[in-house]
């Protein structure tokens, strides 16, 4: 194999070598439309507005202009005042379509964009605004009513676009109004009636009138007397490659109703069935069931085989008329015999069995593209196109490694735009200054065992406290795989993510910003799946969202819909682990572990669903300065018209899972939150056998089989055993009477988690040291067994995320079991608690991690110790007795009560960071607390987070900015010398025990208090 110079890419075709840094392939351009008998109106605007359909009725222009650069030849420029005429010749009763090339400008204010209008009777154009907006609607007027089809899809400003918009009357199964993009079908957020007899379009008056308010070119217009069908568009897609969309196409359509048919039956009209390796979405729109008491079953089967299983119920849309739902747990590249159910009172029915295959893992490769070995320097541009039964891929060479590395002189390491059918397989990826991977408007795309490091910029801080760009503005949403416009069929699987550039700011200055792991949503992006991923922040370099999303509030947002994500590991998140907010429909999370998070998984809003998340892991949350929110972000109610499904998971941490279980009927619930068995251990609820404060387990409590290594299976006797039930259409192993609450099941083998098929385990899963600032070595190592099957790869090699972080040995080869240990040099390390992540990745590109919690010791501990009880007291402070306190009594305070105050004196030997620690029990389970002053500053309210009702359970002060007293995020900046802390009452029903100041953040030793 030849190789050629190593700043540029090489690929090896067949037996041909070829030195290029972006792969030739031929310029592709469309032909102009031609006319054909239903043909109204034909532009080709190349100079002029003539009429070319077979009609040649005369174009009225006013305020035309012209340039050179159309998608085929000229194109006419528009200043918003520009306007066409025509008469049509016809009453478009058969129906229409209108298609159009369009580039538009972006707008001074909002408005529309009008590309064609019949007085009376239709109107198709864009919805716009500066700010980004540009969406196409249709608008139609008949004999019973005005109806109206926009979407949430958007155009870009300043790149060229193919629209159409298509009105068929007649059609039962909701398309009488269509809107399509790039020949790509897209969903209405406004629909008509399922039922709009032929011939009601009432006559429109006048001439057609074309570009009303546009600013932009347009190109090659074509107006028809009757719905053109998607494969009769000629559009390429927006790189300028040619577009093999796939248009709607039903698996199953029913045949017309009989005419007794009766109202209040429900009747189902088609069946969409969309696979991924593990799922498959099914909608099905129906009509009639004027009662609204329908539902809709599902059963399926492996084809071939007898045995029927259940799966879940699907959810019912009124507002849409559709059911929608998932089947869960399927196997991939099996093929499934599926039937649906009508269950309704007023007459049952059975829609034909469908069939349903999903995606396979083993692709059919026809061409191997050999990269340069060794560092290259330029980025790698993919546009490649394969086929379904001949993929191409792009990896290095054999037993060689290739790195794309860009640094910051190119916005991206790697583009791939206009591709399909492509596989980019164990590249390292490090630099681009906007994203890492850009994948633009391609399908079935396949990103598995790369590194990506390196990606967006760092900036600077400005005076709020956000991270500026060099070129200004605010530092955010820069990834290291971003699927943008058009892509769908896209996985990203089993990559090291790690270490972007920047890092993201916290809650402290506003909502957190910075770099992301990759984003999904908006513009035509769906169906995609990302899983088994190792996704790794540091103390340096955090996310702002790990997997985030785009167009929260849009119907279209967020991951949209037919989306897997699932097997993946995320840490350092200053916000959410991961962001399905938006349509959510059939988006489904699972099996992912999730660490170092402020919040974890975000369904705020779900507009459509249904979403689901189950079986998922919440361990160690909390933000850089270990803020924590709820590990389930619902709401924005105003938008949060979907359902949401969340069961059998596990969320260990101070602000708990932040929902209840509502076991109720979800098909037929009014409520937009289904949540089952999930296990929520915050503290107080569970017992810690590492926090030496802690007694044996109460009753009622949670008791892990080993939390502090991250075995969160209950123990015999537990609460949450055998306390679930079972859920239809969900496979979870069960060995007693009923399902545990949680991911977790008593009795069964835990092995790694998350779930991967690469038989990659490490134990434990999480491990402690402890350390003292300023000293080399540990204070107490950790031993970690590894076990890698060679499958996985030869040998592996352990990749820290912080320098500190050491593992001997640090490599080695994979086939037996093995034992490391971990350590850290705390020679440069603050006295607090550090978070990390050794990952192991074997040079297959497969990846397993392990978290990591040190505790560097203050090199002169100081702490000063209070029983709340025996502090001076103002106004009413009640005392109390027993309860498990540590001293005589506690203090406490009764909701609705005049406010009383304790003044704690201390004397700080040295200037230093300094911490306030309080013991608190919360019967009432209010997030209550009290307020605090430092030093006569003015009172803030101290919150404790953990809301334990039922032991005593220690909370670190997390102080705001002061104006008297300097602060940290976590503690105080105090002279030596005497300070004050005053506390006071907030009537929430708080009990305080005790209290703690010291030059570290750690609760005291029962007995060195």
């Amino acid at each position: 194999m030849q190789r050629y110079a190593r700043n540029r890419h090489v690929y090896t075709l067949a037996l041909l070598p070829l030195a290029l840094s972006t792969w030739a392939t031929p310029t592709f351009r469309p032909t102009p439309y031609s006319a054909d008998p239903a043909t109204t109106v034909l532009l080709h605007l190349d100079g002029d507005a003539v009429n070319d359909s077979p009609s040649h009725a005369t174009v009225s222009a006013i305020g035309t202009a012209w340039s050179d650069d159309g998608i085929i030849g000229g194109a006419l420029t528009c200043n918003g005042e520009t306007k066409l005429s025509v008469m049509p010749g016809t009453t478009f009763a058969r129906g229409f379509s209108v298609e159009a090339w369009l580039r538009p400008q972006r707008p001074m204010g909002p408005g529309k964009y009008v590309l064609v209008a019949h007085h009376g009777s239709f109107e198709a154009g864009l919805d716009v605004d500066p700010l980004g907006r540009c969406r196409p609607y249709l608008h139609v007027r008949t004999a019973v009513g005005r109806f109206a089809a926009l979407t949430y899809d958007r155009l870009i400003f300043t790149r060229w676009a193919h629209v159409a918009f298509v009105y068929a009357p007649g059609v039962e199964s909701g398309s009488a109004l269509a809107l399509y993009i790039h020949g790509r079908k897209v969903r209405s957020i406004k629909r008509p009636k399922e039922w709009i007899a032929h011939g009601d379009l009432t006559p429109g008056t006048g001439p057609l009138v074309l570009l009303t308010g546009l600013v932009g070119d347009v190109d090659e217009i074509r107006i028809s007397d009757r719905p053109r069908r998607p494969e009769e568009f000629v559009c390429p897609w927006p790189s300028g490659r040619w577009g093999d969309f796939e248009p709607f196409r039903p698996a199953v359509v029913a045949q017309p109703a009989p005419d007794e048919w009766k109202p209040e039956r429900v009747r189902f009209l088609a069946i969409e069935a969309v696979p991924t390796f593990r799922s498959i979405s099914l909608y099905t729109p129906f009509a009639h069931d004027a009662n609204a008491n329908a539902e809709c079953g599902v059963r399926y089967r492996v084809h071939g085989t007898e045995a029927w299983h259940r799966g879940m119920d699907l959810i019912r849309s009124t507002e849409e008329a559709e059911f929608r739902g998932s089947l869960l747990q399927l196997q991939p590249d099996t093929t499934y015999e599926i039937e649906l159910t009508a269950r309704d009172p007023d007459g049952a029915g059975v829609l034909p069995r469908l069939i349903q295959r999903t995606w396979s893992e083993t692709l059919p490769i026809a061409e191997e593209r050999v990269l340069s070995a060794g560092d290259v320097g330029e980025p790698l541009t993919i546009r490649a196109r394969g086929q379904p039964d001949g993929w191409i891929r792009y990896a290095p060479p054999p037993g060689e490694s290739t790195t794309i590395a860009v640094g910051a002189d190119a916005p991206y390491a790697v583009r791939i735009e206009g591709a399909a059918f492509v596989v980019l397989e164990r590249v390292t990826v490090r630099g681009g200054t906007e994203h890492g991977v850009l994948v633009t408007d391609s399908h079935d795309i396949r990103i598995r065992r790369c590194e990506v490091t390196g990606w967006g910029v760092a900036g600077t801080r400005n005076a709020v406290g956000l991270y500026v760009a060099p070129s200004g503005g605010t530092i955010n949403c820069q990834d290291a795989i971003h699927l943008g416009l058009l892509t769908r069929r896209i996985v990203v699987e089993d990559n090291f993510i790690h270490t972007p550039c920047g890092t993201a700011t916290c809650w402290r200055y506003g909502h957190p910003v910075g770099p992301q792991a990759t984003t999904l949503g908006y513009n035509g992006s769906r169906n995609n799946v990302v899983r088994n991923n190792d996704i790794v922040g540091s103390e340096e370099h955090w996310y702002n969202d790990i997997i985030g999303s785009t167009g929260n509030g849009s119907p279209f947002g967020g991951p949209y819909r037919d989306t897997d994500i699932h097997g993946n590991f995320m840490s350092h998140s200053q916000d959410n682990a991961v962001e399905l907010d938006g349509g959510q429909m059939n988006v489904r999370f699972w099996d992912n572990r999730m660490e170092y998070t402020y919040r974890s998984i975000s369904f705020a809003p779900c507009i459509k669903g249904p979403g689901y998340a189950f079986f998922n892991l919440v361990a160690h949350p909390g933000d850089e300065f270990l803020r924590t929110g709820t590990a389930f972000k619902m709401g924005r109610h105003e938008l949060n018209h979907g359902l949401n499904l969340i069961f059998f998971n596990t969320v260990v941490g101070r602000s708990g899972a932040g929902l209840p279980n509502r076991p109720e009927p979800y098909a037929t619930s009014d409520r937009r939150v289904y949540a089952h068995n999930n296990l929520s251990a915050r503290p107080g609820t569970f017992h810690d056998p590492s926090d030496p404060w802690h007694a044996p387990p109460a009753s009622g409590m949670f008791v892990f089989e080993d939390a502090p290594r991250a075995d969160y299976r209950l123990r015999p006797g537990s609460a949450g055993v055998d306390e679930g039930a079972a859920i239809a259409g969900v496979d979870h192993p069960m060995t007693g009477t009923a399902p545990d609450l949680g991911a977790f099941e008593l009795g069964t083998t835990l092995g790694a988690v998350p779930i991967r098929p690469s038989g990659m385990t490490v134990w434990p899963q999480h491990v402690a040291l402890t350390a003292t600032a300023g000293k080399t070595g540990v204070d107490r190592t950790a031993a970690v067994t590894l076990s890698f099957p060679a499958r996985a790869g030869a040998t592996w090699h352990a990749r820290p995320n912080e320098t500190w972080l050491t593992c001997t040995p640090a490599e080695g080869t994979t086939g037996t079991p093995v034992q490391v240990v971990l350590g850290c040099d705390a020679t440069r390390l603050p006295p607090r608690s550090h978070r990390a992540v050794m990952t192991f990745r074997t040079e297959r590109g497969l990846n397993r991690s392990l978290t990591v919690a040190v505790r560097v010791r203050h090199a002169r501990p100081f702490i000063r110790f209070f029983e709340a009880e025996n502090v001076p007291a103002t106004g009413p402070a009640a005392v109390r007795t027993g309860a498990g306190a540590s001293g005589a009594g506690y203090v406490y305070e009764t909701p609705g009560t005049a406010e009383g105050s304790w003044t704690f004196t201390f004397n700080v030997p040295a200037a230093g960071d300094y911490y306030v620690l309080g013991r608190f029990l919360t019967p009432t389970g209010q997030l209550g607390g009290f307020m605090y002053a430092m030093d006569g500053d003015e009172s803030r309210r101290w919150t404790n987070q953990s809301k334990s009702v039922q032991t005593w359970v220690w909370d670190l002060l997390r102080p705001h900015e002061r104006k008297n007293v300097r602060t940290t995020a976590r503690g105080f900046q105090l002279r030596p010398g005497k300070h004050t802390l005053v506390l006071t009452t907030r009537r929430s029903g708080t009990w305080l025990d005790c209290v703690a100041i010291s030059n570290e953040p750690y609760a005291p030793k029962p007995e060195g208090r």
